[in-house]
């Protein structure tokens, strides 16, 4: 599996989770997961990158924690994801 793909697996799974957080801003969070993965789309830094994914990943374990919600409860980030594509 390529990092696209990737990437998008884990921003559909964040949108998920979102969903069932128990906040009063939860159309906040998912506006904000939108607006940072359209923000980052153009990265090109490996680094960069495994930040932004980094910081999502640790996103999507919070909402798996606070619902139970269980999207690939195994989401790791592997800077090797950027070299497959």
């Amino acid at each position: 599996m390529g990092m696209a793909e990737n990437k998008l697996r884990l921003y559909r799974a964040l949108l998920r989770g979102v969903r069932n957080y128990p906040s009063m801003k939860r159309g906040q969070y998912e506006q904000e997961i939108k607006t940072a993965f359209r923000e980052n789309k153009t990265l090109t830094d490996p680094e960069k990158i495994e930040k932004e994914m980094n910081e999502a990943v640790l996103a999507l374990k919070e909402f798996q924690r606070f619902v139970g919600y269980d999207a690939n409860s195994n989401w790791t980030w592997s800077p090797e994801w950027h070299k497959s594509v």
